[in-house]
Order: C-alpha cells, then structure tokens, then sequence
C-alpha cells in the first residue's frame, strides 16, 4: 500500500473539514492543529567554513486553550503544547579532512507556546506567538568508509521560537492557517570522536507551513 505524506494528510483533513464543519454548532476551549512546511536552515560556522544546508520538511501536531475573554472581545489568548519535528539535508560534502560524507541533520522538539490572536473579518484571523521547550533526537547523520563521523554530542538542548499567521474559518470547527516559524536551539557539539575535534553547529531555521486548525 502506497503511504500517505504529510502534505497529504493536510490536504485531506481541510477537505473533511470543510464537509463535515458545519454539523459543529459548538466547541470548547480546547483546539488541535497539524501542520507540515518547507525548512531552511542558515548556515552555520564549521571547521573549514560555512556548514550549508538544503531546505527540508517540517511537521507539527499541538493542542490548544483558549483562555476566554482574556483579552476582550476582539483579541484571544492561548497556552499551546507543541511538538515540532524538521530533517534538512546537509549541502557541505566535507565537515573536516578524512570525515565522512554529512547527509542530514534532524531534530525534534517540545515547546509550550503563548499566542495572541485578532479577530480580522468573520472568517479571518492573524495570531502571533512565542514559545520555549526542550529539544532532543539531535542527529548529524554521515554515511562513507572513513572511521571519522561528525555526530551531536548534545542529548538535549533548549529550544525557542516566534511564529504569525493567519486562519481562514471553512465552518464550524474546522479552519485551515498559513504560518511562518523561526525555530531556533541553542549551539549543538558537533563531535567527531575519533579524532577528536569539534565544533559548534549553529541550529536556526525558517520554517513556511500550511496546517489545519480543529476545535475541540
């Protein structure tokens, strides 16, 4: 059976929102949204020059509170709990002499976010937020015959971010959104250790999503 993408799987849950919201007279406080996006990643400061990198994909899945009337009528608040998971491949073919081939560097993390939201028309809205988290599965992956290997020497590293957007209402609960993302982590040991050398991979990203917003 052929899988089903993540861009996919967007598409088809606005789809079946836009057919099924309007049986959705009411929903609480609390909310789900997926979204999946377009990574890129700035180039960081390597051993023997900039460590360049291809735009990647990037998925989201988070629940929601409102915080009712928070902030008056026009105006929303909002706590989200958030996962975010992106994978970029590495566009620099050699990190120090004799290493092996980088093919992509991954990580994912878990953010607790603050958003406000602006009521624009009866169907528009723009929101922008900013989160901080913990981010962890940080994986520099190589691929040759050389014996020396760039890897991630962190376990774990805090997280942050700023992300705007806007969600256009297709009825009762359903909504679809576009959105911007500056992710960022703090400075990740690359190590290879068996030479050992190392060096500090900078981790900040631009990540453009399209995702579907459901009210619980």
């Amino acid at each position: 059976m052929t899988p089903i993408s993540p861009a996919s799987l967007c598409a088809l849950l606005v789809l079946a929102g836009s057919a099924t919201a309007q049986d959705a007279d009411e929903f609480g406080p609390w909310y789900l949204d997926f979204s999946v996006g377009i990574t890129n990643m700035e180039d960081s400061q390597g051993l023997v020059g900039d460590v360049g990198f291809d735009s990647g994909i990037g998925a989201s899945l988070l629940f929601g509170y409102e915080l009712e009337d928070a902030l008056g009528d026009d105006f929303g608040l909002a706590i989200e709990f958030e996962g975010f998971f992106s994978e970029q491949s590495v566009d620099t073919r050699v990190l120090a002499p004799g290493s092996a081939t980088p093919e992509q560097f991954s990580n994912n993390a878990f953010l607790i976010n603050g958003v406000i939201d602006y009521q624009l028309t009866d169907k528009i809205s723009l929101y922008g937020g900013a989160g901080a988290g913990i981010a962890g599965a940080l994986d520099l992956d190589s691929k040759g015959d050389s014996p020396a290997d760039f890897d991630i020497d962190d376990d774990f590293a805090f997280a942050y971010q700023g992300k705007a957007g806007a969600r256009y209402l297709l009825g009762g609960n359903y909504s679809w959104f576009l959105q911007y993302r500056y992710f960022a982590t703090e400075d990740l040991e690359a190590l290879d250790s068996s030479v050992p050398v190392s060096f500090d991979l900078e981790n900040r990203q631009s990540v453009f999503e399209v995702g579907v917003h459901y009210g619980l």
